[in-house]
């Protein structure tokens, strides 16, 4: 099972993630895990066998000394709920938070920790739509940039003046300031909300203008790569999944990186069949 989320029934995924519990515990048996979570040994043995149920105190109890994570141990929640509700108009109520559930894993929102940033103000839906602000803020987070407006000039192929106007925009949107080293960025890391109006545009334009930056590169200075493939739907989420998986992993790479370089990365996965 490579999610906890890729599962419906409660009781297979404490058996799947049991057996990964005692793999990573040489020693430690299922007696063990139920002695923890002070349950007979036989009795466990047969919810994992589908022949019985945990109460959700139980449930909670098992799924802690397992390692869930707060989301996952509210997942498997609903899960025993939805499976053992024998009211109708309830099942259907649980079958649409588990479904929610299941889609929210697929948020990068949630997955990433940039600052989210929902409307904006008629002032910074100029930086929005202007890649080149964009890319002027982050080049201003180089120090060797940030010391030389004439190299941001030449690397985006734009006029020195271009520079210093964007540079007056983004300090008064208040994005820039003046500090004891010279100019420093307010806000190290934001983005679009998936919902706001301006999120569509805002990458259209980013990823036209990487586009047009690209063609100015070496081969040698570039990585390309594109697929069309064919799969199902459920294949197609767990390949969003390993994605955002390697996001969180870039994120933190990047995070802890010495800022010498301006770069950029963009990822697209959507269907051509309707």
């Amino acid at each position: 099972m490579d999610s906890i989320f890729d599962a419906t029934n409660y009781r297979r995924i404490l058996a799947a993630q049991s057996l990964a519990w005692k793999r990573r515990r040489p020693g430690m048996s299922l007696a063990g895990l139920a002695r923890r979570a002070k349950l007979q040994a036989p009795y466990l043995t047969n919810v994992l066998k589908e022949r019985a149920h945990l109460s959700a105190d139980q449930l909670f109890s098992v799924s802690r000394i397992l390692g869930f994570a707060e989301n996952e141990t509210a997942y498997v929640l609903l899960l025993l709920d939805w499976e053992r509700s024998e009211q109708s108009e309830r099942k259907a109520l649980l079958r649409a938070q588990i479904d929610k559930a299941r889609r929210g894993r697929l948020n990068v929102e949630k997955r990433l920790k940039a600052e989210v940033v929902g409307g904006a103000t008629e002032a910074t839906t100029r930086y929005w739509i202007h890649p080149e602000m964009q890319l002027v803020l982050t080049f201003l987070g180089v120090p060797r940039f940030a010391a030389n407006f004439v190299r941001i000039a030449e690397s985006l192929n734009i006029e020195l003046s271009r520079v210093d106007e964007i540079v007056r925009e983004l300090k008064e949107l208040g994005l820039l300031r003046v500090g004891n080293k010279g100019l420093e960025k307010t806000k190290s890391r934001m983005h679009l909300a998936k919902d706001s109006p301006l999120c569509a545009p805002q990458q259209l334009l980013l990823h036209y203008r990487s586009l047009q930056h690209q063609q100015l590169l070496s081969p040698a200075a570039k990585f390309n790569f594109a697929v069309t493939f064919t799969a199902d739907e459920k294949t197609r989420e767990k390949i969003q999944v390993e994605l955002l998986k390697f996001l969180e992993t870039t994120e933190a790479l990047v995070k802890n990186a010495p800022s010498e370089s301006v770069y950029q990365l963009n990822l697209d996965l959507f269907p051509w069949s309707r």
